[in-house]
This record gives C-alpha cells, structure tokens and sequence, in this order.
C-alpha cells in the first residue's frame, strides 16, 4: 500500500487557518474524507454519520463520533449501518443480530433516561417535571 501523505488545513476558532500535514494512516483517512467531500455528487450530503478509534502510542482512544443531518436521512443511514453489521455477524440471522443491538441500545436510553430524570436528592421524578 503507497504511503502517501496528506495535507490538510484546519480553521481555529478565530478562522485563522492551521495547516497540518499527516502520513500512514491518518493520510489515509484524511485522503477518503478528502475523495468523499471533493466528489461533485456529494456536495449537498443529507446527513454524515462517523465513530472512530485510534491507536496512538499503543493506546486506543475511542473517540465517539458524531452525526449531523436531515433527521430522517439520519436515521435511514444509522438503519443501513444497523443492518450492514447484523449482515457480518456470524452464527446468528439477521433479524436475531439487529434486535439484539436495538434491544441494547433501548437499554442505553432507558438508563439515560433514569438518569435525567433524578433531582439533586435522587429521587426520580414524574415525565414532564
């Protein structure tokens, strides 16, 4: 595989520009998003959904992406991403996978919910209060 490199620019919050240059994997992954964004047909995305690890110095940090969009162009693409990983796991049909993974993330929601939903004391209180 080329070891290219990749230039990139980046704008700090005052708009003054911090050009970087970036080699291995990191140019890979700048070169895709670059391939992606720079496609005319692409240049009025409906939604971008992304996570990402990294290894840096033997140790991997997760950083948790992001996802901005069309509401509904959103959760089609979280849909097809659902289902494309249900497609790779093994030993288990479809429809099994893809449930297992709702029926977690319902959990998740559920436990953010409890949590929200605490006063300072810890009682948990009524929706709507």
């Amino acid at each position: 595989m080329e070891n290219k490199s990749s230039r990139v620019i980046f704008f700090d919050e005052q708009g003054e520009p911090v050009p970087m240059e970036f080699e291995g994997a990191s140019a890979r992954f700048f070169n895709v998003v670059r391939d992606c964004f720079c496609d005319p047909e692409n240049k009025d995305l409906k939604a971008i959904a992304f996570n990402a690890s990294f290894i840096h110095d033997g140790e991997q940090e997760l950083f948790s992406g992001g996802m901005w969009g069309d509401g509904e162009t959103l959760v089609r693409l979280i849909a097809n991403l659902v289902v494309g990983y249900a497609v790779n796991v093994s030993g288990q049909p479809m429809g099994v996978s893809v449930a297992d993974i709702n029926g977690y993330a319902l959990k998740l929601v559920h436990g953010i919910e409890r949590e929200a939903a605490k006063s300072k004391g810890g009682i948990i209180l009524p929706k709507g209060v």
